[in-house]
């Protein structure tokens, strides 16, 4: 019956994704299974980490290409359309995002649209960057708000212990509570891959103990440098005894032959694993060392202890959540580019002034004690999951 299903419109890459289960699967619970839809652009990525707990459907829209082909744009609302929606959930917190992604709400003819007014602190900054920031805040963010036909408030702009961010769940959270009207207990992240063929893609899997080093990052200014992951690696198999194994895509290769030639005992699947290889390679290891890249965020979800790099622009909102006695996220707090929304990085020619400032020696440090911990106890997390 039209009217029974829901959209629930995702933005952002496989981090994002990862993060956003916590509230999907509460959508779920809410509509009932099968009746809730997430469209995305990422929709590979996005159907092997959620699979059919968190939707009955995953919907691929070519944003870029929606924008610029009526035709393409045209058939894409119609394949919406027959589906009939009744609600349309747009789960995206940050208000230019939000811009970037409302451009098929029109089209849909649903009774509910769903939005929300923006995390404060990309509001706050997003007024002091550049030009055509303040012109979506200014101009094309309200006319946004007022096609929806429920408008979830911000939260307020206060940050959590230690001066960070809220976290991107409590913003989503707030979306889905205030619509439905109800509360939910978990908050917890989750992913669920297709298994059954871990690691055909990549050959077998490491038989000693090992621990996880991905090299690459979402930009390349926030990329830690090879140079401090290969120091930081060989104090790991020094001291604990964990071979270190390589992960990343194709274009990262040079990456991993850098890393290679001053640790060539390194086992390197960088461009040779899918999904179901990486469940495998997440769940089997010791540890997860990177930037803030999805596979931190996979590790949290898969309840995996982690160990991630973290630039200072946004501290707290994609970070400081899971279990703490297995997920650690260390930055450089006298960063002078602290929450300032990596507007350090514009005049950067190479790394960003809050990645660079993060040495070898202060990641040995944290890293040591920590995995000093970790390896003495059985049976992680014991911690329940936090995300405030």
């Amino acid at each position: 019956m039209r009217g029974s299903k829901v959209l629930l419109v995702q933005a952002g890459g496989l981090g994002d994704m990862a993060v956003a289960t916590a509230v999907l699967k509460n959508y779920q619970r809410y509509f009932g299974e099968g009746n809730v839809y997430i469209v995305t652009h990422l929709q590979n990525q996005a159907r092997n980490v959620l699979g059919s707990r968190f939707a009955g459907r995953v919907i691929e829209i070519d944003q870029g290409r929606f924008k610029r082909n009526p035709l393409y744009a045209a058939k894409n609302v119609i394949r919406l359309r027959k589906i009939g929606f009744g609600t349309v959930i747009y789960n995206i917190t940050n208000p230019i995002s939000l811009c970037h992604s409302s451009f098929f709400i029109a089209g849909l003819d649903a009774r509910q649209t769903v939005g929300y007014e923006g995390e404060r602190f990309y509001l706050d900054v997003g007024r002091k960057e550049n030009p055509y920031h303040r012109f979506l805040i200014k101009f094309m963010l309200p006319k946004i708000l007022d096609s929806f036909s429920f408008v979830v408030p911000s939260m307020p702009a206060s940050l959590r212990d230690g001066g960070i961010l809220p976290s991107a769940i409590a913003h989503q959270k707030k979306i889905l509570e205030d619509f439905t009207g109800r509360k939910f207990d978990d908050y917890s992240t989750e992913a669920y891959f297709d298994g059954s063929k871990a690691g055909e893609g990549s050959g077998k899997m490491p038989k000693e103990k090992f621990f996880i080093c991905h090299l690459g990052a979402g930009h390349h200014k926030l990329r830690w440098p090879v140079e401090r992951y290969v120091g930081v690696s060989k104090m790991i198999e020094k001291e604990f005894g964990l071979v270190p194994v390589l992960t990343g895509m194709s274009a990262e290769e040079g990456l991993a032959e850098r890393y290679l030639r001053e640790i060539p005992d390194a086992i390197s699947f960088v461009g040779k694993t899918d999904f179901s290889d990486l469940e495998g390679l997440i769940k089997g290891s010791s540890l997860v060392i990177s930037n803030d890249t999805g596979m931190v965020h996979l590790a949290v979800a898969l309840k995996k202890p982690s160990f991630c790099i973290l630039g200072a622009g946004e501290v707290g909102r994609l970070s400081h959540y899971g279990y703490q006695d297995i997920n650690r996220w260390i930055y450089d707090r006298n960063a002078g580019c602290f929450l300032d929304n990596f507007r350090c990085g514009n005049n950067a020619k190479d790394l960003y002034p809050c990645i660079d400032s993060i040495t070898e020696q202060m990641v040995e440090k944290e890293l040591e004690k920590f995995l000093r911990r970790l390896l003495l106890t059985k049976d992680v997390p014991r911690e329940a999951f936090c995300y405030q």
